[in-house]
């Protein structure tokens, strides 16, 4: 995309020549990174180092998008403690473009949350090793999995539950059906003109990277959702005080293992 950028832009300042191309450059491009649209400005600077290669202006600002782009790659590879290094050398700068601190505030913020829900998945199987490696082997053979074919949804749950039957439109299903305890998990097409009230959910991210949103009711009810790539997903469950207090986790677990397709 930022080859594409600098190829339109440069077809754009070639009317110009000289000073004339670089100084449209610079001013067009502090106008886009000012405004938060980054490749573009990239793309802008770059037709002005084409013009003045050692311009120490137009190679600072392009060092900086260089190392927003490093930043953002990372977290798209799930590289926490990367992401996280690398922004904060580059907050560190005295003279960072504000559009710049601000995006790296949010990725900061984003990779933070990630990182510590990794260590905290960590930490709960360090407590108690023994307790843990045994209920890891009973995982580890107790759990059946789920795959909904229409929405590219996989999600794990206890073996022992029997599972309704899918209902006629494919959009999830009954994993543990009951009238005191139910677990359901379904999906639809996200719009969002309809997008789901989340007030006083907490948002989180899963084991795979997925943003999510969680409400844990103290009058037994759990409610899960991932928004992803068009999708969004519920996991759903009312349970009776010996339910929750069986499978709670299990299914916290569940929600936070879900994966798409």
């Amino acid at each position: 995309m930022r080859h594409f950028w600098f190829f339109v832009l440069s077809c754009l300042l070639l009317a110009g020549c000289g000073n004339d191309t670089y100084d449209k450059a610079m001013e067009q491009g502090k106008l886009a990174l000012a405004q938060g649209e980054f490749e573009k400005a990239q793309g802008l600077l770059e037709l002005a180092l084409e013009e003045e290669p050692k311009d120490q202006e137009a190679q600072q600002y392009h060092d900086d998008l260089t190392a927003l782009f490093e930043v953002e790659e990372a977290i798209n590879n799930k590289e926490w403690d990367q992401a996280l290094t690398k922004s904060d050398q580059l907050l560190k700068e005295k003279d960072l473009p504000g559009s710049i601190k601000k995006e790296l505030n949010k990725h900061r913020q984003t990779a933070e949350t990630a990182k510590n829900n990794v260590n905290e998945q960590k930490q709960n199987v360090a407590e108690s090793p023994e307790k843990e490696s045994s209920q890891a082997k009973k995982d580890s053979v107790n759990w059946k999995v789920y795959h909904n074919e229409r929405y590219g949804f996989t999600i794990n749950y206890p073996a022992e539950w029997k599972p309704g039957a899918e209902p006629t439109n494919g959009d999830g299903r009954a994993l543990h059906p009951g009238n005191e305890s139910e677990v359901l998990a379904y999906a639809s097409n996200y719009m969002p003109e309809n997008h789901p009230d989340l007030t006083g959910y907490e948002k989180v991210t899963t084991a795979a990277g997925y943003e999510g949103y969680i409400r844990e009711d103290e009058d037994y009810s759990y409610e899960g959702v991932i928004l992803h790539d068009g999708i969004e997903f519920h996991l759903s469950a009312t349970m009776s005080p010996s339910f929750k207090q069986k499978y709670y986790d299990a299914i916290k677990q569940m929600f936070f293992n879900v994966k798409f397709d």
